[in-house]
């Protein structure tokens, strides 16, 4: 049943925010931000780098980011070098998820972003408070590992769906790797989604890549820490100009982003620079300005506007 209460909440919180307008090379594996620690958080200081992977990667991740909010894609439609397998989810109770194979990217999982006009969906996301990680799904996470509420009871959901579908697909195809992307909402459960994969399914498959879009914070710093430990190398967020949501939920309430801040400025360009390390000072964090239009955008040449985007995806030339 519906919580008029919470809607009344996530109705406030939308409306604050809209208001306010190649393979991944060696040394990336090897190198240690410097940082700067405040109240026990972790800021990096490192200057930041070019981007680790190659272009044409990047762009095939973002389109199948988009595609799942694209629900009338047909089961056997390509997208790059990526065929669609499986679709689940009302948009309601349970986001879309589109799982994908990519010769490039493995068994591939992608979520859709919020569907802010119902109202159900809209209030999944309002369980502000940090809450202690679910044992079951990170039975490896570092102690005091807290998690956005909202997002980890969603991700709990189709946890054993995701997990019977990478052992499925993964055998079908004789691939061990399993990748993971989404826009938003839909970023949160694919990183949750990684973590999980890669603590309950060790030695039966390998996180491959995690590349996900306007990401909002999901943990505290002992979440960061684990994702960091677990994924390094592996982990990336793309926060494109001045999109608030990837700033929120606000660090003083605990929150932390793990390092692999892939940075788009000016918004909506081709200018993207890595900045290793946890909440890096040089990255998203130094610009105060915040624009929700900058949310769903282009990242990487491609369009990832959730349900505002282009349905079928466009896709670029180079992946054609």
């Amino acid at each position: 049943m519906f919580n008029l209460a919470k809607l009344a909440i996530a109705t406030l919180v939308y409306l604050q925010v809209v208001s306010v307008s190649g393979n991944i090379l060696e040394q990336h594996h090897k190198y240690v931000a410097p940082q700067v620690k405040t109240s026990g958080a972790i800021s990096s200081t490192a200057q930041p780098r070019p981007v680790p992977d190659s272009w044409k990667n990047y762009q095939q991740l973002a389109v199948m980011a988009q595609d799942s909010n694209c629900n009338h894609t047909k089961i056997n439609h390509t997208l790059g070098d990526a065929t669609l397998l499986y679709k689940f989810g009302d948009d309601n109770v349970n986001q879309y998820m589109h799982v994908f194979y990519s010769k490039s990217m493995g068994v591939t999982f992608s979520w859709a972003g919020l569907n802010i006009s119902n109202l159900d969906a809209l209030a999944s996301v309002v369980d502000l408070p940090l809450v202690d990680a679910n044992k079951t799904l990170y039975p490896n996470a570092e102690a005091g590992t807290q998690l956005y509420q909202g997002f980890q009871s969603s991700y709990a959901r189709v946890a054993d769906l995701v997990k019977e579908k990478a052992l499925e697909y993964t055998k079908k195809y004789n691939d061990d790797r399993v990748s993971f992307t989404g826009l938003s909402f839909g970023a949160a459960l694919s990183a949750l989604s990684s973590v999980h994969i890669h603590h309950v399914l060790a030695g039966k498959v390998k996180v491959h890549k995690v590349v996900v879009f306007g990401l909002p914070r999901i943990g505290n710093q002992a979440w960061a820490n684990t994702v960091d430990r677990d994924l390094k190398g592996t982990f990336y967020y793309t926060v494109n100009g001045a999109d608030p949501l990837s700033r929120l939920p606000p660090r003083f309430l605990g929150y932390q982003q793990a390092s692999g801040q892939l940075y788009i400025k000016p918004a909506n360009s081709t200018q993207v620079k890595f900045y290793p390390g946890q909440e890096n000072v040089h990255g998203a964090d130094a610009d105060i300005g915040l624009d929700i239009q900058d949310h769903t955008g282009i990242y990487f040449s491609v369009a990832v506007g959730g349900s505002f985007g282009p349905c079928p995806v466009e896709i670029p030339s180079a992946l054609e």
